[in-house]
C-alpha cells in the first residue's frame, strides 16, 4: 500500500521526498489472506495488482483535483489555515478510478473547472527566473519559469509519442570517450538503453558507438550531451514506464527556457498559458514546485490592512 501511494503522487513529489498519507480503506474479508504471520502482524491481498492500482488510482485522482499551489504563510497558525483550504471543509467524494498517475501524465483529460485561475495579463519577470502574475481571486502567483515550461513540454511530448519511443538517426555515428564508471554504466544497460530508443553497439575493449538517440532529443543536445544524458537515464531509471517518464522529462528539460534568461512578453505568456492548459500544472516532471501563491489576504495582513 505504501508503493501504491507513493505511485499516485508520482511527479508532484521530488526525488527522495516521501508523503504522509492516512488511508482508509474498505474491502471484501474473503479478498484478504490473514494467515502470513503466525501472531497476526501483517496480511495480504489475493489480488494484491488490483488493490495496487485501485489505491495508486485514487492518489492520483484525488491530487489532480485539488490545488496543490504552495501558499506563503508568515505564522504556523496560517500554516494550519493553508492546510485546511487545502483539505477543504467540504467533505466531497472524487470518482476514483483504476488509473495510476503515469497514465494520467499520459493524458487524461481533467475538468475545464480544475484549471488554473492565473490571468495572463499583465505579467512582470523578476530576478530573471520568475514570473509574476495575478490570479482571478487577486492572489500573486510567483512561477519558476524553467520549472512551469518544463512541465508544458513534458505534457507536449506525452502528447505527441505516448508510449511510443522512436529512433532518430545520427548524421554520422558519434564514438564518445567513456571513464571506466560511465563504460560500466552502459555495459550494465545495454538492453534498457535499446529500449529507450538508442542504437549502441560495444567497440572494441572499452567503448561504445551510438548510430541513433531517441527522438525526442532531436535537435535538443549536441554531441557533447549525449554521454551525459545517458549516464542520467541508466542511474534514474527502473521499469519500462519508468524509462519512459524519465526520457521524456529529460528531453523536456533539455528543451525548456532556463533560469537567468530574460524573457518577452510573448515568452512569459505562452508559459503562463502552457501552465493553464497542463494536466498537472503544480510541479515539473521532477517533482518541483511550478509555482507558489501569495493571497490577497496575506498581503494586506503585511501591510496592517487587516
Amino acid at each position: 500500500m505504501e508503493r501504491a501511494i507513493k505511485r499516485g503522487y508520482m511527479s508532484l513529489l521530488p526525488k527522495y521526498a516521501y508523503p504522509f498519507a492516512v488511508l482508509a480503506l474498505s474491502i471484501d474479508p474473503g479478498e484478504i489472506n490473514v494467515n502470513i504471520h503466525p501472531k497476526k502482524h501483517e496480511i495480504r491481498f489475493y489480488h494484491s495488482d488490483d488493490v495496487f492500482h485501485f489505491i495508486a488510482g485514487a492518489v492520483s485522482t484525488t491530487l489532480r483535483q485539488a490545488d496543490l499551489i504552495p501558499e506563503v504563510v508568515e505564522r504556523e497558525k496560517d500554516a494550519v489555515e493553508a492546510l485546511d483550504s487545502f483539505t477543504s471543509p467540504q467533505e466531497k467524494k472524487v470518482p476514483v478510478s483504476a488509473q495510476t498517475s503515469f497514465q494520467a501524465d499520459m493524458g487524461a483529460d481533467v475538468p475545464d473547472e480544475g484549471r488554473l485561475d492565473i490571468c495572463s495579463v499583465p505579467l512582470y519577470q523578476v530576478l530573471d527566473s520568475y514570473i509574476i502574475a495575478q490570479s482571478e481571486a487577486d492572489d500573486v502567483i510567483m512561477i519558476d519559469q524553467h520549472a512551469a515550461a518544463e512541465r508544458a513540454n513534458f505534457e507536449r511530448l506525452i502528447e505527441r509519442y505516448g508510449r511510443r519511443i522512436d529512433k532518430q538517426t545520427l548524421l554520422r555515428p558519434y564514438v564518445p570517450e567513456l571513464s571506466p564508471h560511465q563504460f560500466y554504466l552502459i555495459r550494465e544497460n545495454e538492453e534498457a538503453l535499446r529500449d529507450m530508443g538508442f542504437d549502441i553497439d560495444r567497440l572494441g575493449d572499452d567503448s561504445y558507438i551510438i548510430r541513433a538517440i531517441p527522438v525526442v532529443f532531436h535537435g535538443m543536445i549536441g554531441e557533447d550531451e549525449i554521454t551525459e544524458v545517458i549516464v542520467q537515464l541508466v542511474e534514474e531509471s527502473g521499469k519500462r514506464e519508468e524509462r519512459i517518464k524519465v526520457l521524456f522529462s529529460t528531453a523536456a528539460c533539455k528543451a525548456s527556457i532556463k533560469a537567468g534568461e530574460k524573457l518577452s512578453y510573448d515568452s512569459m505568456r505562452a508559459i503562463v498559458t502552457g501552465l493553464r492548459n497542463a494536466k498537472l500544472p503544480f510541479t515539473c516532471p521532477h517533482g518541483r514546485p511550478t509555482m507558489i501563491r501569495l493571497t490577497k489576504k496575506e498581503i494586506e495582513k503585511r501591510f496592517k490592512r487587516r
